[in-house]
């Protein structure tokens, strides 16, 4: 599976991580694929139960719980070959927004608005010149 046909399945958006490579980013983490499985990682995010990371299947890594400057406890995680029924769990678990479509009545107001927006920004000003 690419992370493009991921994305679209979830509507999920695609962005570049520091490397260039392609990650689906989250609040707390990102979803990533790797030879063809979905993988997700979390780096400095709260500490997680092993019982949530064995739901999402396939292997996992935790490393050890340190804490910040704040005191706050600070764990990275990573999963990879998470599979296809806990990928609902896996993007909660990351954080990651989905995007939201409009339904058909949204669509119809906003055009309306829109064109009410057009209308009114190039209408003739008295002298007949129109203004922007």
């Amino acid at each position: 599976m690419t992370l493009q046909r991921f994305a679209a399945d979830h509507r999920l958006k695609v962005t570049k991580d520091d490397c260039g490579g392609a990650v689906i980013r989250g609040k707390h983490g990102h979803i990533y694929v790797d030879t063809g499985m979905v993988c997700a990682m979390w780096a400095d995010a709260a500490p997680m139960n092993k019982s949530r990371l064995v739901k999402l299947g396939g292997t996992f890594w935790q490393g050890d719980i340190s804490t910040d400057v704040k005191g706050r406890r600070l764990q990275d995680t990573w999963v990879r070959g998470i599979r296809p029924e806990a990928y609902e769990l896996a993007i909660r678990l990351v954080g990651a927004k989905r995007r939201r479509v409009m339904s058909p009545a949204q669509r119809a107001v906003l055009e309306k608005a829109t064109m009410a927006s057009l209308r009114f920004r190039f209408t003739p000003a008295q002298d007949g010149n129109y203004t922007a």
